[in-house]
């Protein structure tokens, strides 16, 4: 009987330390995620309505398409300060990495700009498998989209 509960309180110990550094390296990649969306929002603000795009400079209020656009315009920056996708990032010890998939509405003004996060491990291990992390999903619109007349 002794026995049993040695083992049980045993088992009890290991999933909660378990569950401990799942919970851990989910408040990390939540944190990863965040800080990167904030600085995705920082070059939002930043952008203006004049933009490079390609080899000329265009005037994203006047967008005939979506590759002229303004969340074409922000797409390139973030890509330009931030990188490409997959970041490595650690979480708790443990690689994972942290993807940003950027996707333009193609409908008029062309001021939104979709983001998908997804955090999952580098590679499957006992902790985490080849679980998602986290995700999150959200639109961002350029501040200087506002500015624009209405079309």
């Amino acid at each position: 009987m002794t026995l049993i509960l040695v083992g049980a309180g045993m088992q009890t110990l290991i999933t909660a330390s378990l569950l401990r550094l799942q919970a851990r390296q989910k408040a990390e990649a939540i944190a990863a995620v965040q800080a990167d969306l904030e600085e995705v929002k920082f070059i939002a603000s930043q952008l203006s309505n004049q933009a490079r795009i390609g080899n000329s400079t265009v005037d994203l209020c006047k967008a005939g398409n979506v590759n002229v656009g303004f969340s074409t315009a922000l797409r390139d920056e973030v890509t330009r300060r931030l990188g490409t996708d997959p970041q490595t990032i650690t979480l708790a010890g443990q690689n994972f990495e942290l993807r940003r998939n950027a996707v333009r509405v193609d409908a008029r003004p062309y001021n939104i700009l979709q983001l998908d996060y997804e955090v999952r491990p580098v590679a499957a291990t006992a902790v985490s498998g080849d679980r998602v992390v986290t995700e999150l999903y959200t639109e961002v619109v350029p501040y200087a989209s506002y500015e624009c007349p209405p079309t």
